[in-house]
């Protein structure tokens, strides 16, 4: 039985610049201890590339890094994202799962784009200027937000409106894997399967439900986006269903409203030892 000290602070939800944060992976792990810390999970965007530098940067700092992924699937037509905490980071096969899933939101991304300068009208668009240097996390919300920077539209939802909404003219159908996929692909390197950010998904909790009954490990449910009665409900699920507690500020940058849920966002003692009892 895994026996952790009492005074157990494990935020399992951040990126860095391996993704679609601002921080580079040591920078990250420096934060973290100097907001009291004691874990930090390392779970970008469908790439394990931050893990790495982040482990070597903890020796520094008196903090473990556990590894981790936020994988893009999807659930029937929704986007979901299901974290992968304490995987295998040099797992081949999840390495490759992960670059697919990459590729696939690209080339959907850039279908739209393309969609937009040939059918509604965006002459000058092109995809040079409509992909942002940092691919983290690609995807209509992102492409919303370039074309409100680049004055095509004066606020996000008139892009999903006018264009990128389904059955609009530029919307492409979601490409990410289904969240079956995901679950094995996380599931083989090791880790344990953790629906990310409930409370954003349509019927979010009843999606929880039915997923802990296809296999998923986990619910995240401390989390900035989550209101009290809401965790209070996750909790509940996840205790009636002896499924994995998980928290996370989903810390991506300074600027970021969240920001300020860095270090206040976490799971204890209890809850990490079970995470770790379930993934050794």
């Amino acid at each position: 039985m895994i026996k952790l000290a009492n005074d157990v602070r494990a935020d399992l939800h951040s990126h860095t610049t391996a993704s679609d944060g601002v921080l580079l992976p040591a920078e990250l792990v420096r934060e973290a201890a100097a907001r009291g810390l004691t874990h930090i999970a390392i779970s970008d965007h469908d790439t394990l590339a931050g893990i790495a530098p982040a482990q070597q940067a903890a020796h520094d700092h008196g903090i473990d890094v556990i590894p981790a992924i936020e994988v893009t699937c999807r659930s029937g037509e929704q986007e979901i994202h299901v974290l992968g905490l304490c995987i295998d980071a040099n797992s081949a096969d999840l390495i490759a799962f992960a670059g697919m899933v990459r590729r696939a939101r690209y080339e959907r991304y850039v279908a739209m784009v393309e969609r937009l300068r040939d059918v509604c009208g965006l002459a000058d668009l092109t995809v040079e200027a409509a992909v942002p240097v940092k691919e983290g996390s690609l995807g209509r919300p992102e492409l919303a937000r370039m074309l409100l920077e680049m004055k095509y539209v004066g606020r996000l939802q008139e892009a999903f409106d006018m264009w990128l909404g389904k059955g609009k003219p530029a919307f492409v159908p979601n490409s990410a894997p289904d969240v079956s996929e995901a679950l094995a692909a996380i599931h083989g390197a090791g880790g344990a399967s953790i629906l990310a950010h409930c409370g954003l998904y349509r019927d979010g909790e009843a999606l929880a439900a039915r997923l802990l009954d296809q296999g998923l490990m986990g619910i995240e449910v401390f989390h900035p986006d989550h209101s009290v009665s809401r965790q209070e409900r996750l909790l509940a699920l996840a205790r009636e269903r002896k499924a994995l507690v998980s928290g996370g500020a989903d810390f991506h940058e300074h600027d970021s409203p969240k920001a300020k849920h860095f270090g206040r966002v976490y799971v204890g003692r209890t809850d990490l030892e079970r995470l770790f009892e379930a993934t050794n």
